[in-house]
């Protein structure tokens, strides 16, 4: 870094998104500075102690090559943003942390933060951006988690942090996101979910939750996104009430839904899931489950639908499962496998649908010849495209009959027919 003047009467630094390289050249002491930023840089050597610096309201420091202690110990009262990100810097959180009560974003992102939260770091009322991903810490998140009211956006994906989510998860009404994979969380997922009407994304993939997926996360109003692949749940949660008794009008906003690698056996809320969700669903996977069979058609109604991948039900009937592998839990999983009925039309016509895996369900019957021809048509020409469907993989299925011509036509980018029982004669082109 080239000297820089830091006097006195310095209020605001800012040489971010550079090529600039070498210590820092100031310890920004005084009582005059507000506003630091060296991020986007190559800057090494240690970091200067805040506590130098008292009227201090927001600093960036990554990404960069600093390395040494992160001077957490006395922040600034004044502190309002402070990122540390992407740095080489050590440290964990201390007690002392809550003296920096006007605290709104606070990004440890990338970093050697290390250490378990201390109770004090959730009398951080006026936060309302965590950041804690790609850290070493350990320990579980406070019980008291609930006390940050004003969160909108908690990341602790890959942070090592552990054990269950604290029931009072559920009192931050403002969560807009939170991202908890790849973790070691354990134990079953708070069950009323009702309170969080502002959530949008919820990702917890690759942890060690069990238990039921609650229906009232399934059913929140602005849920956009919904990961909870490679865990331990064993089931849906389901609606007491009758199909018909739910309102036709409640909707929902659920674009993206992942339960794929789970225990999940039984019933799955086809309602919550594709009818609630049938002008925003974009993509569904829910692979390796032993699923009760369901009527493949009710997706046929959500006309925006791109991705679905239900495969591995086979495997996952006939495998090991938590039920054992008494005769009767094996032959009440084989019953399922057998009363599955055969593919819909319409799926493969939906207009979006790119990506449609059925893999080893036991669809029977025969493969349906598709009544939208894939060469153009008035119809594809008027949408301004053609039947968009490229993957297709119906293998490990007990279909017969004959390959319909619209399918052996198609220009596919892959086609996974195999481990049927179809006959008849290729079509030559």
């Amino acid at each position: 870094v080239p000297p820089v003047y830091c006097g006195e009467h310095m209020h605001y630094f800012d040489i971010s998104y550079n090529q600039l390289t070498g210590p820092l050249p100031c310890n920004f002491s005084g009582d005059t500075i507000w506003y630091i930023n060296m991020g986007t840089n190559s800057i090494d050597g240690t970091l200067p102690n805040f506590d130098l610096a008292p009227e201090l309201i927001s600093i960036t420091v990554g990404p960069n090559l600093f390395t040494g202690p992160m001077h957490l110990d006395q922040l600034p009262e004044t502190m309002i943003s402070f990122q540390i990100s992407n740095t080489l810097c050590t440290g964990s959180i201390p007690s002392s942390i809550h003296h920096a009560y006007q605290l709104r974003t606070l990004i440890f992102s990338n970093s050697l933060l290390s250490g378990s939260l201390p109770l004090e770091f959730t009398q951080l009322t006026e936060l309302r951006f965590l950041f804690l991903d790609n850290t070493t810490l350990s320990g579980s998140l406070p019980a008291s988690i609930g006390n940050m009211r004003q969160l909108k956006l908690l990341n602790i994906k890959h942070s090592g942090l552990q054990g269950p989510l604290p029931s009072s998860l559920m009192q931050l009404h403002a969560l807009e996101a939170i991202s908890a994979e790849d973790n070691r969380f354990t134990g079953p997922l708070p069950s009323n979910w009702t309170s969080m009407r502002r959530l949008q994304v919820v990702l917890l993939q690759n942890n060690r939750f069990s238990g039921t997926i609650p229906r009232s996360l399934l059913t929140l109003p602005e849920l956009d996104t919904l990961l909870l692949p490679n865990n331990r749940f064993t089931a849906f949660e389901l609606s007491t009430s009758p199909v018909n008794s739910t309102p036709t009008t409640q909707m929902g906003n659920l674009r993206i839904v992942d339960f794929s690698l789970n225990l999940i056996q039984g019933n799955i809320p086809v309602y919550e899931l594709f009818t609630m969700n049938r002008e925003t669903l974009y993509a569904f996977a829910l692979v390796r489950a032993c699923i009760a069979p369901f009527d493949l058609s009710v997706m046929c109604t959500a006309r925006t639908l791109e991705i679905v991948s239900l495969d591995g039900a086979n495997q996952a009937c006939t495998g090991s499962s938590h039920e054992g592998n008494s005769l009767s839990a094996i032959l009440h999983r084989s019953q399922q496998l057998r009363d599955w009925n055969g593919l819909p039309g319409c799926l493969l016509e939906l207009p979006s649908l790119r990506i449609l895996h059925l893999s080893g369900l036991g669809l029977s019957g025969t493969i349906p010849s598709s009544t939208v021809p894939w060469a153009a048509t008035n119809l594809s020409i008027a949408a301004g495209r053609r039947p968009r469907l490229q993957d297709l993989s119906l293998s490990h299925n007990l279909f017969t009959g004959t390959i319909p011509s619209s399918i052996q036509h198609r220009a596919w980018e892959n086609i996974d027919l195999a481990f049927n029982k179809l006959s008849g004669t290729l079509i030559h082109s």
